[in-house]
């Protein structure tokens, strides 16, 4: 597993999956970060996608972390292990939106601990929106009430889009990215920190979080004190906290409805062992494939840690 940083020539399009044509829905919007899909014509298997900035790897915020409401000054915290998690503060707090450091997430959110830094997304993309309309395929001319726009991102100086994958499958120099075919150069490849490559003991009884690098797909949908399997191992889900889900489909496949990325589960650990600490959910939807192919693609992929007070 590595991480791969594309640097793109032009302004790069991640549409969603909802219907879009001139005349009817007008606007087509951008989303960040996008499926992994969009990433399997280059490697066997995709595990996230990235933010790069520089020297620092960036992931989406954990959706237990908030910030103070109302534009009030305080740091980013952690939501308490209790159910609901309420915070005993008087100040009111609302879920964080955006983007922390490789570097907080394994030394600060890893330990228990808040007051990382958050960055927007605006930090390191800017959205442009362009306007077009329909054309006549016979005249080349424009077609009444067709108008529409649609939004691109283009990545600021020094910034990156970076895919955690495993080996390369097809992958160039020059790739074709996102909506319309944009071209990306391959600018280099990472080494990922041994946090990643570490092996976690699980024990009985303990309480984990279960952080989202990919979107996700639990068979049943996610229940309290449902029992699942993530590396092998049985855990019991004390509590989700959630980034949302959407509609995800593949070539000629159904849609299925999954978690979004930088979803946390809270999860009690149901016997001993160990796991990677990349690992997956042991779930995948029988209307889409068989299960060995959904997660060797990467779906279901996230970070294991284990919960500090």
């Amino acid at each position: 597993m590595k991480l791969y940083l594309f640097e793109p020539y032009d302004v790069l399009s991640f549409g969603g999956l909802k219907n879009f044509s001139a005349g009817e829905s007008h606007i087509q919007k951008s989303s960040f970060p996008p499926p992994i899909m969009r990433f399997f014509p280059y490697f066997k298997k995709v595990y996230s996608v990235l933010l790069v900035k520089g020297k620092e790897v960036f992931l989406p915020v954990p959706a237990d972390c908030l910030k103070p409401r109302k534009g009030e000054e305080g740091d980013l915290v952690i939501a308490p292990l209790r159910f609901p998690p309420v915070l005993e503060e008087e100040k009111p707090y609302e879920p964080a939106e955006g983007f922390v450091s490789l570097g907080d997430f394994v030394e600060k959110y890893a330990k228990g601990k808040g007051g990382f830094t958050l960055k927007k997304l605006s930090d390191f993309l800017e959205t442009e929106t362009r306007v077009g309309v329909k054309l006549c395929v016979s005249s080349r001319t424009s077609k009444e009430s067709m108008l529409y726009s649609q939004d691109f991102l283009r990545f600021k100086e020094d910034t990156f889009l970076g895919i955690l994958a495993s080996e390369p499958d097809r992958l160039k120099t020059f790739n074709k990215i996102g909506g319309e075919g944009r071209l990306a150069r391959l600018k280099d490849e990472w080494d990922l920190p041994d946090f990643f490559k570490e092996e976690k003991t699980i024990k009985k009884g303990a309480k984990y979080k279960f952080y989202l690098l990919s979107h996700a797909f639990v068979k049943g949908g996610i229940e309290k004190e449902k029992s699942i399997k993530i590396g092998g191992k049985e855990f019991r889900i004390l509590w989700l906290h959630n980034k949302g889900s959407e509609f995800i489909s593949g070539f000629r496949k159904p849609f299925v409805e999954m978690l979004k990325p930088a979803s946390v589960l809270i999860l009690e650990a149901l016997e001993d062992g160990k796991v990677k600490r990349v690992c997956q959910i042991d779930s995948y939807p029988e209307v889409i494939d068989k299960k060995e192919k959904f997660l060797e693609r990467g779906w279901n992929s996230g970070i294991i840690v284990e919960v500090r007070v």
